[in-house]
Parts: C-alpha cells; structure tokens; sequence
C-alpha cells in the first residue's frame, strides 16, 4: 500500500514539474512577445511623430505658396522652389521612415 502511494506521489509530483516548466516557457514566450508589441508600439510612436511633422511642413509649404500666390509678389521660379524644397523634404522623411520600418521588419524577424 505504502508503495502504491509513493508511486502516486513521484507521479504527481513529476506532472506538476512537467506543468510548472510547461506555463514557465508560455510565461517567458509571452514576456518576449510583450517586449516585441512594446517595440513596435515605440516604432509606430515614432512614425507618428516624424508624419506629425512631415504634415505641419506640409502645412507651412502650401500655407507659403498660397501667400505667394495670393500676394503675386512672388512668381514663377520662387514657387516652384518652394515647391522642389518641400517635395525634398518629404522625400527624405519617407527615406527615413522606410529605412526605420525596415529594421523594425528585420528586428520582429529576429525576434520570432
């Protein structure tokens, strides 16, 4: 009897092991994820921001040809100058912003 209740207990004792190490990997599985989202949520903050001020360029730029125009002080080269500025600037902030999604790609690959 006594070793029939022993073996009950070694048993027990290995399937709770077994469970305990099983929710510890899904434990530490989670937490990686979780650190992941947190960095793709820092990526996404970023992005926001950088199109944040991409937009309020943006706003300035049309807001500066409208004067010029409205003005007719201004004509010809200077807005198309403007224009070629702006349309620079935004290139280079997309550059940016694809360079930046790109290494959160490679990073989230790492990751998985």
């Amino acid at each position: 009897m006594y070793g029939i209740k022993h073996q009950n207990q070694q048993s027990t004792s290995i399937n709770t092991k077994t469970q305990n190490s099983k929710l510890i990997e899904k434990l530490h599985n989670s937490e990686s994820r979780i650190h992941e989202l947190q960095l793709q949520v820092d990526d996404m903050a970023s992005f926001s921001n950088q199109l944040e001020v991409l937009h309020k360029k943006l706003d300035a730029s049309i807001g500066g040809i409208s004067i010029i125009h409205s003005s007719e002080a201004i004509v010809g080269d200077n807005i198309f100058a403007h224009v070629a500025t702006f349309i620079d600037a935004a290139i280079k902030v997309i550059q940016d912003l694809q360079e930046k999604l790109e290494e959160s790609l490679k990073t989230r690959n790492l990751l998985l």
